[in-house]
């Protein structure tokens, strides 16, 4: 079968829907993950990589959560990086449904995408690539699992920016020094700001490239003139806010994490 990607996804479940068998509460929690995949998308089920977050022990109505990632693929735009289409499937019962083992239905689909760093040489270089290196990137690319090692991104572009504002940022906490005017106001959800720039950046020193959990568009440059990635670390969102189209660093917001459950 050629490349699963997200839109061929999209139109193979409502006809999976409509040609498998009722998928029950108690199925969504003992049936396989590959099996759950036909279920829900038909064949194009067996090239996904799966994950079923789904509790055991909930009540009956309370639904579940199932998590599919395509294979990866070369990203087109950047050499040695990686891309996945993800998506995360809330099945919930009928609103009407009775018994202990209701029949479940598609409530809500949340899409994305995920990058693998396959080789990072290759994504840092951009260019002046020999032929040779450029080949069997697809095929590599397919032998990586996105389930491990994946960051959600918007783009391979925003990713390696990403780690170098990351690189950038800590390498500055470290030396006392932050890259640009920096506001850690709510650098904790809740609770009273640091007393000074000086302790934010002691708390910001274990920062790195390593710490990007994923990264997200912030802003619309052609609206505000400037460009913001936010850059999710476990327990913060770090905005990077980019002067457009230069992309010059202008300022730093750091805000802690209500919920570190929320860590994609």
């Amino acid at each position: 079968m050629g490349i699963v990607t997200l839109a061929l996804l999209l139109a193979a479940a409502p006809a999976a829907a409509r040609e498998s068998p009722t998928l029950t509460r108690s199925e969504l929690t003992t049936l396989s993950e590959e099996e759950l995949a036909r279920r829900i998308f038909g064949p194009l089920g067996a090239d996904l990589y799966v994950t079923n977050m789904t509790r055991e022990g909930r009540r009956p109505w309370e639904g579940g959560w199932v998590w599919f990632w395509t294979k990866p693929r070369k990203d087109w735009l950047r050499d040695g990086l990686c891309v996945a289409d993800r998506m995360v499937v809330q099945l919930a019962p009928d609103r009407l449904a009775v018994g202990d083992n209701p029949a479940m239905h598609i409530a809500s689909v949340e899409t994305g995408t995920v990058y693998i760093v396959r080789d990072r040489k290759m994504a840092t270089k951009l260019s002046g690539f020999d032929p040779d290196e450029l080949k069997g990137q697809d095929e590599a690319c397919a032998k990586l699992d996105p389930r491990r090692d994946s960051i959600p991104a918007d783009s391979g572009w925003q990713l390696m920016s990403a780690f170098e504002l990351m690189k950038k940022l800590g390498d500055g906490a470290r030396a006392g020094r932050a890259p640009a005017p920096i506001d850690c106001t709510h650098i904790d959800f809740s609770g009273p700001p640091p007393e000074s720039e000086a302790e934010c950046l002691t708390r910001l020193s274990s920062l790195g490239e390593a710490s990007v959990a994923a990264t997200k568009e912030c802003s619309d440059a052609r609206v505000t003139g400037t460009y913001c990635i936010r850059v999710q670390t476990y327990d913060r969102f770090i905005y990077f806010v980019l002067r457009f189209p230069d992309q010059a660093l202008e300022r730093v917001i750091v805000e802690g994490m209500e919920d570190t459950s929320a860590v994609e």
